[in-house]
């Protein structure tokens, strides 16, 4: 009898833990900052708009890179992945991610390898901490 009340027990706290909710994550919707961004590594997005409002297309945010940031400002660049038969060129996007929200990029082609089409965009920006 304990020892089927134990196990209860356990499968319980066991069951709990697992439907725990992964720790939220900042909207992009808004002012822009590498801390940010980094919580969507890995992350895909819906990616529609430049020319013609070309059709909705999957970039993966791939690789964030710091160019020097500091206290008076952020530079860093996102470095999104697609498809090869992707058809996404230079110019402005629409993004959308479930938690995220919807916010906007300018990309620029950034090279191909067997993996698929990256586009890069880039930023450098005074944070309003930074700001008189």
């Amino acid at each position: 009898m304990i020892r089927a009340s134990v196990l209860a027990i356990l499968f319980v706290l066991s069951a709990g833990a697992a439907v725990a909710e992964p720790p939220a994550r900042p909207p992009l919707d808004g002012r822009p900052s590498l801390a940010a961004y980094q919580a969507y590594q890995g992350e895909s997005f819906e990616v529609w708009g430049g020319t013609g409002a070309r059709p909705v297309e999957s970039l993966t945010l791939v690789e964030i890179r710091d160019h020097g940031s500091g206290e008076r400002i952020e530079q860093f660049s996102l470095r999104f992945r697609g498809e090869l038969a992707s058809t996404l060129v230079q110019g402005g996007y629409s993004f959308r991610h479930p938690q995220s929200g919807y916010f906007d990029l300018w990309l620029e082609p950034a090279g191909q390898d067997e993996h698929g089409r990256y586009l890069e965009a880039r930023f450098s920006l005074i944070p309003a901490r930074a700001r008189p």
